[in-house]
């Protein structure tokens, strides 16, 4: 719930940018539930804004995501998920969840639990 407040300024103006680049509200709402990372989605408004294309778009937003996989790396040594939990986990991974989550790790408290149910909070409070 700490984090929710940072996200508020964030949803406000993707949702702003969207609308303005011709993105219907139901446009809007879906690239926000699929597409769960801020950055990308605002290069996505900018793409689609400037008339890019599908493959653009999704080279441009995988470019972007590569963190992710530099936070994954950091986490595996604390915790080694499979299957779905894994493709779950890397879902939800945001910015905001993986410093809460290194944090607690760090502070012995962490878990895989936590790093889910942070993403999951985030996620739920930011596409209703």
């Amino acid at each position: 719930m700490p984090l929710w407040p940072g996200v508020i300024p964030f949803a406000l103006v993707f949702a702003a940018l969207a609308r303005q680049a011709g993105l219907t509200t139901w446009e809007t709402q879906a690239l926000s539930l699929l597409v769960f990372a801020g950055s990308a989605q605002f290069t996505a408004v900018g793409l689609v804004s400037a008339g890019g294309g599908t493959a653009g778009l999704i080279l441009a937003t995988a470019l972007i995501n590569l963190r992710h996989l530099l936070y994954g790396f950091s986490l595996k040594r604390h915790v080694s998920p499979s299957g779905f939990r894994k493709a779950l986990a890397a879902f939800l991974l945001t910015d905001e969840t993986y410093g809460v989550s290194l944090k607690a790790f760090e502070e012995g408290r962490g878990s895989l639990a936590f790093v889910i149910g942070s993403g999951v909070s985030l996620y739920l409070y930011t596409c209703p």
